[in-house]
């Protein structure tokens, strides 16, 4: 029977459940990411249905709205999100919840209803045995992950979700140039979609002491036409860092998150930005991080090839091949 239901549904049109986590301590980056890949199947005919608390990142809801995703109940338990994806007879359900922990029962319940369980890991953070595994830090591919049962793992910097907004920011955005900036360099702001951490108002004065000005930007929406006059970003080192090297701006970065430990590191090493240092530094010693930025920003070939690289590192394809392979997991799924 979960055979002939998933054939049915595949024969139709293909349907994603999303249960993504947000809030005002735990950001908005697992929406944002989760919502790229949305945007990738909606762009390739899947219907997308999203279950997660929008009360305090109601900016993204226009962007829903618009991609024609439907906003359910919240489902916070693993009874709930199975009872979700059967009413909605969803195809595939794609988890992103530190939450939810490695329930043993989620992934044979999931298959139960004749879907496939996507997840969403930040190394060790939100692992769990899954049909499709997706970590897209830099470097994870190298990284050894312990055998849990997971049948298939996306792993590397080319799985990166970016949305449709930062790939044409990307194709209109001139190639970085080594030309030292002019005047008080204008540095934006980003300190993830909700700044859990009120780091903003202390990354002003950072950069004040650095002699740049700074430019707070507002969410994470409409980011490409906020970055127009920019001419480098401090920013945390989430989901946004991807972004900025994809769209290929100077960007320099803070770890403002335990989970974004293996992001900074990889980034900072790899040349895709600068590293300012950790939370923890930036009150205890903001003089120090004041005096990297002032090196950086005055150094204008550091600027252009922090810029470079990213671009080079993330190409902008990361949700499509996420949801060619969300196809190829239920098609194997469905199959007898």
């Amino acid at each position: 029977m979960r055979v002939a239901a998933a054939q049915n549904r595949l024969n139709s049109q293909a349907h994603l459940l999303i249960r993504a986590d947000a809030g005002s301590r735990r950001g908005a980056g697992h929406v944002m990411r989760c919502l790229a890949v949305a945007e990738a199947a909606r762009e390739q005919g899947w219907r997308v249905t999203m279950s997660t608390h929008l009360s305090a990142v109601g900016w993204v809801r226009p962007w829903i709205e618009s991609l024609g995703v439907e906003t359910v109940e919240t489902a916070d338990t693993v009874e709930s999100l199975v009872e979700l994806g059967g009413s909605t007879r969803a195809d595939a359900v794609l988890l992103d919840h530190y939450g939810f922990g490695d329930h043993p029962d989620l992934l044979p319940a999931i298959e139960g209803i004749g879907a496939g369980l996507a997840n969403f890991e930040d190394g060790e953070f939100g692992r769990r045995a899954a049909h499709l595994s997706i970590d897209y830090s830099l470097g994870a591919e190298s990284l050894r992950r312990p055998d849990d049962g997971s049948t298939y793992c996306l792993r590397g910097i080319r799985f990166a979700p970016i949305r449709a907004e930062i790939r044409t920011g990307r194709s209109a955005r001139p190639e970085p140039c080594d030309e030292p900036l002019s005047g008080r360099p204008v540095v934006a702001v980003l300190m993830g979609g909700t700044d859990a951490q009120g780091l903003t108002a202390t990354v002003e004065a950072l950069i004040a002491q650095a002699g740049g000005r700074a430019q707070p930007l507002d969410g994470g929406l409409s980011l490409v036409s906020q970055l127009q006059h920019a001419d480098a970003v401090i920013s945390a080192a989430g989901v946004s860092a991807y972004e900025l090297a994809c769209l290929g701006i100077p960007t320099a970065l803070l770890q403002v998150a335990e989970n974004q430990g293996a992001n900074y590191r990889a980034l900072v090493t790899a040349g895709a930005g600068a590293g300012l240092g950790a939370t923890a530094e930036l009150r205890a010693q903001p003089a120090l991080v004041a005096n990297r930025l002032r090196a950086w920003l005055s150094d204008p070939e550091l600027l252009a090839a922090t810029a470079r690289v990213g671009r080079q590192l993330v190409d902008g394809r990361g949700a499509s091949r996420i949801v060619a392979a969300l196809a190829a997991t239920s098609e194997s799924l469905s199959r007898p």
